[in-house]
């Protein structure tokens, strides 16, 4: 019923919501280790560069996080394991865990590298799009927020 459609929100929401804000905190520290060198800090096609590849880099570290906790998740949802103890003493400490996990990471990697790069790069592009909102009195947060949400929209 209702109760099975809901099944693993919690553990779901543990996984998403701080791989979020760990990949943007990870990716505008990565950009700003890369704008520390005039030659990016001074071209607008190495800025978006650095950008993707700070993006790429964050999920790549995420991913470490990410692929047992999603691991968690899936076998909750589908009835495998009943609660998270058991899910996480299934992912780790199973026969051929290790074998499995990392198979399954090396896979993850495949999507997530390219989708850091990817989603960090059409955000750097609306935030220069609607760099002109500043000026017209929009601050600086409030116009990076826009920009993220038509980024997120976009994806």
């Amino acid at each position: 019923g209702l109760r099975g459609l809901y099944k693993g929100i919690i553990p779901s929401m543990i996984v998403f919501c701080p791989t979020v804000s760990v990949f943007v905190g990870l990716s505008y520290w990565f950009k700003s280790m890369f704008m520390g060198f005039a030659v990016v800090a001074s071209s607008a096609k190495l800025q978006l560069l650095a950008t993707m590849v700070a993006g790429a880099m964050s999920n790549l570290l995420l991913s470490v996080y990410r692929v047992p906790t999603s691991m968690m998740v899936k076998l909750i949802q589908t009835g495998v394991c009943e609660n998270v103890q058991a899910a996480l003493k299934r992912i780790f400490m199973s026969e051929g865990c290790w074998r499995t996990l990392g198979t399954i990471w090396i896979v993850v990697l495949f999507k997530d590298i390219p989708n850091g790069a990817l989603r960090m790069g059409i955000y750097h592009f609306y935030e220069e799009c609607l760099s002109f909102l500043m000026n017209l009195g929009m601050s600086a947060v409030t116009q990076r927020t826009v920009s993220g949400i038509i980024a997120g929209m976009t994806l």
